[in-house]
């Protein structure tokens, strides 16, 4: 142990250390946006999810997660020389919302290194592509196996490197790429190894490796630098350019309806506030049938007309001198004062836990005063309202406001076209009213964000002292009381 801190001391004094790139932070905050409504679409919410205990393991892997990170960085910038370069956090669209995220990139004259980490507690059995955890009684149980996670990574980074590098720099280094999976706290029986990845415990072990990789200066430094660039610049995809270049397609659909005329125009005007480009109608298919076509506008589609953003990223050059030598003591002073920091933190847990058992007794004790007092203050209490105003649109044919309200995946109201008059009241205790045709429905929200459509721009939307038109699709928070448009 003090043969390390001595040789880490070192290797910060010296400014031998690796050279550090990072991404945009707008950039990449762009594609961690999308990621998440990703996978707020694929999650489904359970009872268990509820639980206070599971919410804590849960966060604590986290933290543990990004612990081990941190501890594979740190390792990689002072066992590493200036020859390499690592990009930690690595985030990338290669196709349509279809997202890369890298955990650590390290860049060299031998080779490119595709980095996970993983904070795995406990024996793992490895064999070729098979992995399993073995308990203290040698029962067997297969995990996820983090070697299908990387061969995902090597196939999306090399087809992103192959699009924006020129021919001939990608043939220089399309052949050497490693996937090295680094595991923090378990230990690993590799029986059978997989010739593509190789498997390290411990972050010392991880860099080490990478930098004992004998290679015949492979890949320049001029290469290097362009690849560093390409991942640290790298934009949001522009979909509808995607799109051309790839297919060659026209998204034309037919709609036949059985029913009136009446019937037949109220849906093809629901397809114009939509965004779709609808024919005439037809009636010449039979007695109450009839019959349109229509074609999605593109630019209506890609992001309310708008280009993707394209963002600058910060010209950094790391200062590996006073400021590096301060920064390693900060961080050996947290690391040898560990134990005192872990306590305090388990103190401040208890002390919130039995401080949020005492409050949710006093609560049960005085729900019903709370009841009455919240039908008072409830009137004081509206937070957002909408009201359509107009009844028809004489250019466009339509009737109301198509609006739509989904509370975890499920709607608190039955999306459609409403018509004037028909209001919508938002309360910060999370009950929403609508009023229609001198009724009023009263429901309430389960979660804290609301996903919300408001189709055109004939219902005006009151949050606070602000009013706007035609917002289309934006998020409700309830929590911070702030409206997300997309």
């Amino acid at each position: 142990m003090v043969y390390s801190k001595v040789v880490l001391f070192f290797h910060g004094v010296g400014g031998i250390m690796a050279r550090i790139e990072f991404q945009n932070y707008k950039t990449k905050r762009h594609f961690k946006k999308f990621i998440r409504r990703i996978n707020k679409q694929r999650e489904v919410s359970t009872d268990r999810d509820r639980n206070l205990k599971i919410r804590l393991k849960y966060m604590r892997k986290i933290i543990q997660g990004h612990l081990g990170e941190f501890r594979v960085r740190l390792f990689l910038l002072l066992f590493l020389s200036r020859k390499y370069t690592v990009i930690n956090n690595v985030c990338i669209e290669v196709n349509p919302n279809d997202f890369i995220q890298i955990d650590h990139l390290v860049i060299g004259r031998n080779g490119i290194f595709v980095v996970e980490t993983k904070s795995w507690r406990g024996n793992y059995h490895c064999d070729k592509d098979s992995w399993n955890y073995v308990d203290d009684y040698s029962k067997r149980k297969a995990v996820a196996n983090p070697i299908y996670q990387q061969e995902r990574h090597l196939s999306l980074i090399k087809t992103y490197l192959k699009r924006v590098l020129s021919s001939s720099k990608y043939n220089e280094v399309k052949h050497h790429f490693t996937g090295v999976i680094i595991l923090l706290k378990g230990k690993i029986n590799q029986y059978t190894k997989n010739p593509n990845f190789e498997t390290r415990r411990g972050a010392m072990a991880g860099a080490i490796y990478i930098r004992n990789q004998v290679g015949s200066n492979n890949i320049s430094d001029s290469t290097r630098d362009d690849i560093s660039k390409a991942i640290c610049d790298a934009q949001p995809l522009d979909h509808l350019e995607w799109m051309n270049n790839n297919f060659d397609f026209e998204d034309v659909r037919a709609v036949r309806i059985k029913g009136t005329f009446d019937e037949a125009r109220s849906l093809r005007s629901t397809y114009i506030s939509k965004g779709y480009t609808a024919s005439k109608i037809k009636t010449s298919y039979g007695e109450n049938t009839h019959a349109f076509s229509v074609t999605p506008n593109e630019r209506y589609f890609y992001l309310n007309d708008e280009k993707p953003p394209i963002y600058k990223r910060f010209a950094f050059k790391p200062v590996i001198n006073r400021k590096a030598v301060i920064t390693f003591f900060v961080i050996l002073l947290i690391y040898s004062n560990y134990g005192t920091i872990r306590n305090t933190f388990l103190d401040v847990k208890s002390s919130i836990l039995q401080s949020s058992a005492k409050l949710a007794n006093s609560l049960n004790s005085d729900d019903e005063n709370e009841k009455q007092s919240n039908e008072v203050d409830n009137i004081n209490n509206v937070v957002m309202t909408f009201e359509v105003k107009l009844k028809k649109d004489v250019g466009t044919g339509v009737t109301g406001t198509y609006i739509s309200i989904e509370d975890n995946g499920s709607h608190l109201f039955k999306p459609g076209l409403y018509e004037e008059g028909t209001k919508f009241i938002f309360y910060n205790d999370k009950k929403v009213i609508l009023e229609q045709n001198g009724e009023l429905i009263e429901k309430y929200v389960e979660g804290d964000i609301l996903e919300i459509e408001v189709a055109n721009s004939h219902t005006i939307i009151t949050h606070g002292e602000n009013t706007y038109r035609g917002l289309g699709y934006f998020d409700y928070n309830f929590t911070t009381n702030e409206i997300d448009d997309y």
